[in-house]
């Protein structure tokens, strides 16, 4: 997915950096049972340290956009949110109401339009206002 919403930023506009989580494995395989199959071979241990050690680098704003019904990736929302506060960088969090993993992700059968379309509005809202005054 970071590599899809990357490719929507650039004909936006903008330019983008999309790291994935399946970077250390070859990356995301073309479909969801193989990517399924490669996140448990991923070191969970490793991938969160590397997600919250990320905070730390990060000088922009942010909006942080996470799925309702997310557990594998919500667990790590109060050790990554303790890092940006730490860090002083300014975020918000949007978290759609009924979400499932990748409900912006318009590849996968998960994916809400609704609340893509939302999410994508205050990216770009957020972008325009940050990078374009």
């Amino acid at each position: 997915m970071p590599h899809t919403l990357a490719r929507r930023l650039a004909l936006a506009g903008f330019m983008a950096f999309a790291p994935g989580a399946l970077f250390p494995l070859g990356g995301y395989p073309g479909d969801e049972e193989s990517a399924r199959v490669l996140f448990q071979k991923l070191d969970q241990a490793n991938t969160s340290e590397d997600m919250v050690a990320a905070a730390g680098r990060i000088k922009a704003e942010l909006l942080v956009v996470l799925a309702s019904d997310d557990e594998r990736t919500n667990v790590g929302w109060p050790a990554y949110e303790e890092a940006l506060k730490a860090a002083g960088v300014t975020y918000r969090m949007l978290q759609p109401a009924a979400t499932l993993h990748g409900f912006n992700n318009d590849t996968t059968p998960r994916c809400s339009w609704a609340a893509a379309a939302e999410a994508w509005g205050e990216a770009l809202a957020l972008f325009n206002r940050t990078l374009r005054g």
